[in-house]
């Protein structure tokens, strides 16, 4: 027996196929504050990694926090 589920969307979102990747506007949050930008759409990605000011935008403390490395996620590139 093939069980088959209808998926429905309230949004389109049409990208431009001449740029690398494809960018999708979201909205990232903590708590109350709130910041746009755009996310470059990885389904097979084990993570997430915004810029700098995005996370300064929300309130939180990047300066102090400890740094964690994202050695596979950036190619070998160390990231602090």
């Amino acid at each position: 027996m093939k069980l088959t589920r209808l998926l429905g969307f309230n949004l389109l979102h049409e990208y431009d196929p001449a740029e690398s990747g494809i960018a999708v506007p979201v909205v990232l949050s903590v708590g109350t504050a709130q910041t746009e930008a755009k996310a470059n759409l990885d389904a097979g990605a084990t993570c997430c990694v915004f810029e700098h000011d995005l996370g300064e935008d929300l309130g939180l403390d990047i300066e102090n926090r400890p740094g964690e490395r994202y050695f596979q996620c950036l190619k070998g590139a160390d990231y602090e």
